[in-house]
């Protein structure tokens, strides 16, 4: 099983997240060369599809990723936008301090080149005063982009000294196991950045049912649910040690079986299949889903919710791996 998710699952899914994060700052560089609307809507589709390809590896937040914090550093949303344009105004930002952590990433990219109309954001990178400035601050959030993820990519290659060895060779169910590791990602992933943050969060869940739709992914370019159903996807593949493809592979849900506990991989895959049913009857802009109709979107919520005791109680006492993360929301 930890084979299959290394070599066939994981690896795929950073270098194709490394493919789009590569065409990503190729179009950036076109559009910061000549900024106009053609190379602007380039630009916009290749983030849209570097962000898509991200939630397929935004789940696997240890080893390699973990000591890079590639999933904060890449994806911490909302964006301060104040921060933001005070940074390009002043011409000075510094993406390693952790205090920036909300003014970079794919969220600061979503905000520069969707926060305004098309128009504006032509002038903005055109005849702005701030325009040289603007262009190098998206030129440098874009191949910080390509930078981690290729260091990630690169640490987990089968070529030298690969984490994938360590990954594969670290058998049992114990703290720092290969299975150990991927139920414990896989739990704090669902729970914490999918369930709550892409759509509990938003839809007021933690805020006493007010609603702030403001505070999804991807609130500018409006492809939250997009992002979300993709993400879904990989959590549902990274179960099942599908590859992109969706190839069938041994997964968590073979360990399942083989210690005969099918009745919970098919509570599991049942409940799996709902909640992305759920998630797929909602509509994009998912921020205005949430104000037309948030009964909606929070009956979606409920659906991720019940995954939790799946995922978070029930599969790891199975397999006897130990949840090492705290979460203090009452769940």
């Amino acid at each position: 099983m930890l084979e299959n998710m290394g070599q066939w699952v994981i690896i795929p899914s950073y270098d194709a997240a490394v493919f789009a994060a590569d065409e990503m700052v190729n179009a950036t560089a076109a559009f910061v060369l000549q900024s106009d609307s053609v190379n602007l809507m380039l630009l916009q589709a290749k983030f849209s599809e570097a962000y898509l390809a991200f939630q397929d590896v935004s789940s696997y937040e240890f080893g390699p990723a973990q000591t890079v914090a590639l999933r904060g550093n890449l994806n911490t949303y909302p964006s301060d936008t104040v921060k933001i344009e005070n940074a390009i105004a002043l011409g000075s930002w510094d993406f390693d301090q952790l205090q920036f952590a909300d003014g970079k990433g794919f969220p600061a990219i979503d905000v520069l080149l969707f926060g305004q109309s098309t128009s504006e954001t032509l002038r903005l990178f055109h005849s702005d005063s701030n325009a040289m400035t603007r262009k190098d601050f998206l030129q440098e959030v874009s191949e910080q982009i390509q930078s981690l993820l290729n260091d990630v990519a690169a640490s987990w290659s089968p070529n030298g000294d690969s984490y994938l060895a360590v990954f594969t060779n670290n058998k049992g169910t114990d703290v720092g196991s290969g299975t150990g590791m991927l139920v414990n990602a896989l739990n704090k992933h669902f729970e914490r950045y999918l369930r709550d943050g892409k759509i509990g969060i938003p839809v007021g869940v933690r805020s006493l049912g007010i609603a702030l739709p403001e505070k999804c992914e991807a609130y500018n370019s409006g492809v939250s649910l997009a992002l979300a159903v993709k993400n879904m996807h990989a959590i549902e593949r990274m179960y099942n040690g599908n590859n992109l493809n969706n190839s069938p592979g041994l997964g968590l849900d073979d360990h399942l079986i083989g210690i005969g506990a099918s009745d919970l991989d098919n509570a599991i895959q049942q409940q799996i299949a709902v909640s992305l049913a759920a998630l797929e009857g909602l509509s994009d802009p998912l921020s205005e889903n949430i104000i037309n109709d948030q009964a909606q979107v929070e009956a979606a919520y409920a659906e991720l919710q019940k995954l939790i005791v799946l995922f978070k109680v029930d599969m790891p006492s199975r397999l006897g791996v130990l949840i090492t993360y705290q979460d203090n929301d009452g769940d």
